[in-house]
């Protein structure tokens, strides 16, 4: 081997990608799409974020355990009628049910996919994305303010904004006639989609990237609906296309003949082409199951361990809540909310196989927590990621949701994308596509981000991991009045702004400020019970010492505490035994209690969630006591935060104004 070092030297890079996975003979991992029992030693108290729980539910490892019980390993819910089609891409299979394949010019799968780069424009999309990307804006009355962003000129793809059919816009046919019993709920229009389905299957079609931050509970459905559409719609054309390829193949080596396998190149490093990043269960229930509904027509058609994803994904104990709650919240936290899960889904013609392996699989269904397991950090011995190499379309649904789990597990995701793998996988590189041997598969992966809200964090996922050379487009909300409307005390709201000239000195110029000119105005008895409310678990461990060194006479409550804990701290602070009550978002966003008592509230930060602003001031107890205040501390990083409690318009005063402090006053008559 070292004697052909100087070989190697002269390969092309093509070459030596090649050799490379060639020699690579290991036995590839099997792994069965459910959590397997494995340990993770996290400091809760120190990453603030991973195994939380809904109330009522013991604290678990990681979750189900992936390794089906003994005997279950090939349990369905049908006859055991298995073809291999599903286990090996490049096998020959029987086309004959198969309907035509749309390979017109004006298809936007053949045109997005046969795309080919150059070598110049891979360099001028590098420097593209390393920079902010200029957008266009326009708003559309059905969707919002929409921006759209050119990565290339020459390459940019045009969104369909008429009201078109399914067939019009090359949907499959299977799919086409499955669509309307499916959302018939939502829609009976001829063209079977809504005004808001009609328009984000568009810019889907367009295979751009997209931001959405208009996801509510109220059109999550919808949304859940088309693009799982859009997805399987891509899953089947090109399973279509390398069925088709394979059968070719196969009858032209019977009959001797020689092809150039450069027209048939049809396939990616690893088989799985479409990722769904979910936070919990129940979405990925809902998920499957439309797609049984796409795929399979009733009474037709066979789900493979269907049972067992029955039983492992559906919720078994649900029972009623005694404490009336949101009915976002109701919605929300409805069915399975466990966050530790992932499943493999490989489509064969009449036969949809749940828990197949990942590289056997086309599609995967995760949760941010489920892939940070298998994929590992560095130096750990057991890790994979190499089917993520091969990406070609992800949706990452419910980011707000995401972001209160644990941001860092998506981060650590898409920092795993595309990669050159380590090993082959059984490969047959005469089949990959150039773009994948050149390491561009990320030019050519569309992702889809949907949120309630937009916040930097979900910004920069998008501005930074998101490389489709097609282009981008977000889509806002104008936010003409903010939640500040909806706060019924009247009472005066200050809202301060503090200056740093660095996002890093963030965190320690919001906390002196706070400990020199906020919290010494809240000390005196005529400010007793205070709650002072903390969006970030970090910042609340730092109060929380602060005030311990300090001995203020205060309580607290964060996501991790217990019930006993959370019972005693609540009504200390109610009988106004405790001066402060430190409060975090993450709890209130998985328990929404009523919390009594407050007759003062410091916002530490901004609510990313901007009804808990208003939540907080109505539950303020004015009867009684007309000196209730509350106290908000902001910054212009701040800015999105501020323009969901007040309005864009007030927002933007409130950033560039001279003065500092800005008071409003809510209730009035």
């Amino acid at each position: 081997e070292r004697g052909n070092d100087h070989m190697e030297e002269s390969l092309s890079p093509f070459d030596v990608l090649i050799d490379s996975l060639s020699r690579c003979h290991r036995k590839k991992p099997r792994y069965d799409m459910e959590v397997k029992h494995k340990a993770v030693a996290i400091d809760d108290e120190a990453s603030g974020h991973d195994n939380f729980r809904g109330e009522g539910e013991e604290e678990s490892a990681c979750g189900q355990t992936g390794d089906a019980p003994a005997g279950r390993e090939n349990e369905i819910n049908m006859p055991e009628v298995i073809e291999n089609n599903d286990l090996d891409e490049n096998a020959p299979e029987d086309v004959s049910d198969e309907e035509p394949e749309i390979t017109c010019s004006k298809d936007p799968f053949s045109v997005h996919i046969e795309e080919t780069l150059s070598e110049e424009e891979a360099t001028v999309l590098k420097r593209t994305f390393e920079q902010p990307l200029p957008y266009n804006y326009t708003l559309d009355n059905a969707i919002g303010c929409v921006s759209c962003g050119v990565c290339l000129p020459a390459r940019d793809t045009t969104i369909c904004t008429q009201h078109k059919s399914l067939a019009e816009l090359h949907v499959k046919q299977r799919l086409v006639s499955q669509w309307k019993a499916v959302n018939s709920q939502y829609s009976q229009e001829p063209s079977c989609l809504t005004v808001l389905q009609g328009r984000l299957f568009s810019i889907l079609n367009s295979y751009k990237d997209l931001l959405f931050t208009r996801r509510t509970f109220e059109n999550g459905e919808e949304i859940r609906r088309t693009y799982v559409l859009h997805a399987l719609n891509h899953v089947l054309k090109t399973r279509s296309r390398v069925r088709k390829n394979n059968a070719y193949l196969h009858r032209s080596a019977e009959d001797g003949k020689q092809l150039d396998t450069e027209e048939f190149r049809d396939q990616g490093l690893t088989r799985p082409k479409v990722l769904f990043v979910v936070p919990f269960r129940e979405a990925a229930l809902r998920i499957v199951e439309i797609i049984i509904n796409l795929v399979l027509p009733k009474g037709e058609g066979q789900v493979h361990n269907k049972r067992r994803f029955y039983e492992e994904f559906k919720d078994q104990t649900a029972q009623p809540t005694k404490v009336q709650k949101p009915a976002s919240f109701q919605a929300l936290f409805a069915g399975n909310i466990d966050d530790c899960f992932r499943l493999g889904v490989s489509i064969s013609n009449k036969i949809v196989k749940l828990y197949s392996e990942f590289y056997h699989s086309d599609i995967l269904i995760a949760s941010p927590l489920g892939l940070r397991m298998i994929i590992g950090a560095e130096g750990e011995k057991k890790r994979d990621y190499d089917f993520l190499s091969s990406l070609e379309v992800i949706m990452v649904d419910q980011a707000d949701v995401l972001l209160m789990q644990n941001w860092e597990h998506v981060l650590h995701m898409f920092q795993h994308l595309h990669l050159q793998p380590k090993e082959a996988h059984d490969v047959d590189f005469s089949r990959v596509r150039h773009w994948c041997l050149n390491g561009w598969s990320k030019y050519y992966c569309q992702t889809a981000v949907f949120s309630n809200f937009t916040t930097p964090e979900i910004n920069a996922l998008f501005n930074k991991h998101c490389f489709g050379y097609a282009g981008k487009v977000k889509v806002d909300d104008i936010i003409c009045s903010g939640t500040i409307c909806q706060v019924v005390a009247q009472l005066p709201q200050v809202f301060h702004r503090m200056e740093s000239q660095k996002l890093l000195d963030l965190p320690d110029t919001r906390f002196q400020y706070f400990v020199d000119k906020v919290l010494p105005a809240h000390t005196g008895t005529l400010m007793a019970q205070t709650l002072i409310f903390v969006p970030s678990y970090f910042d609340f461990i730092r109060l929380r010492n602060y005030m311990k060194k300090e001995e203020t006479n205060f309580t607290h409550l964060n996501e991790y505490s217990k019930t006993s804990d959370i019972t005693r701290a609540r009504a200390l602070f109610v009988q106004g035994r405790k001066h402060f009550l430190l409060y975090t978002e993450r709890l209130h966003f998985f328990k929404r209690f009523q919390v009594r008592g407050i007759k003062h509230i410091i916002f530490y930060s901004l609510p990313q969630y901007a009804e808990f602003y208003s939540d907080f001031l109505n539950l303020i107890e004015t009867v009684g006591h007309s000196n209730a205040t509350c106290t908000a501390i902001y910054s212009r990083y701040d800015a999105l935060s501020l323009s969901r409690i007040v309005g864009s318009e007030r927002a933007r005063r409130m950033i560039v104004a001279e003065d500092s402090v800005h008071m409003l006053v809510t209730g009035a008559q």
